[in-house]
């Protein structure tokens, strides 16, 4: 008894990766290719010199695998680069230099330093003796404050002010008050400070750009539940400095008003 085996042309079992396509090769159904950066697979055979992009009939032989990125065709890519979506193409970014930071500029990255910029800055050395704030208002407190006018609407401004003070009598307490214009922004209790004694304060503040217009900016001083007088001191000062004239301690420091306007680089 003689059998005669019947042969079946399954075709291909698996997916047959041959490259990138070629159009010089008939392709079978299940062979993938490579093409301008995406993987398609053959579903039809008879397909020589068709791209799996070609129009009008590629969608008849070629389905798209996996999309992948065309992004090695930009000119110039080198180690460390960048690539970025500009709205129309995609666009290399070198690699930017040692300690730059990735920032946006115009809508776009770019490499550009960290940190913050100086824009302006004024300073002020009170050298004009003792003074006494009158109560209760406030009053500036001399040479601890200056007219100043931001460059930037979107800067910051730091006021920085070092002073001495001391009072006319005990049980008050006096208050430094940061002001910009009228509008006052942080109060700071001097305490510590003893009967004709002088202390030293630092006070420091940010405030956000007002505008580029000038507005006067710094220390107000003012007391609490006391009529007594404050003194703003010099950098050194003694006993003729202030009234009684029993004082007996100085201090060597310089009063310094600053301000500066920082903005973010």
């Amino acid at each position: 008894m003689t059998h005669n085996p019947t042969q079946i042309d399954l075709g291909k079992l698996r997916f047959n990766w041959t490259g990138a396509w070629n159009n010089t090769t008939n392709y079978e159904i299940s062979d993938v290719v490579s093409y301008q950066g995406n993987a398609y697979i053959c579903i039809q055979a008879s397909n020589l010199a068709i791209s799996p992009t070609g129009l009008p009939f590629s969608h008849l032989y070629w389905d798209v695998m996996t999309l992948g990125s065309d992004l090695g065709g930009l000119p110039g890519l080198t180690s460390g680069d960048m690539a970025y979506y500009d709205g129309t193409d995609w666009t290399r970014l070198p690699i930017g230099n040692t300690d730059e930071v990735l920032k946006v500029t115009g809508g776009a990255p770019t490499w550009g330093q960290s940190g913050w910029q100086l824009l302006s800055s004024t300073s002020t050395v009170y050298t004009g003796g003792s003074s006494a704030a009158p109560h209760p208002n406030r009053a500036w407190i001399p040479g601890m404050y200056a007219d100043f006018t931001p460059t930037s609407t979107t800067s910051k401004i730091f006021i920085d002010a070092q002073f001495q003070h001391s009072d006319s009598g005990t049980g008050s307490i006096t208050i430094a008050h940061v002001y910009r214009d009228t509008t006052r922004l942080a109060s700071f209790n001097l305490s510590g400070h003893n009967h004709y004694v002088g202390n030293w304060n630092h006070i420091n503040w940010w405030i956000d750009s007002w505008g580029t217009t000038s507005q006067r900016v710094g220390i107000k001083g003012s007391k609490y539940s006391s009529s007594y007088n404050i003194y703003w001191h010099l950098s050194s000062w003694t006993a003729a400095d202030e009234s009684p004239a029993n004082t007996l301690q100085a201090l060597s420091r310089e009063a310094l008003f600053t301000i500066q306007e920082w903005e973010p680089v």
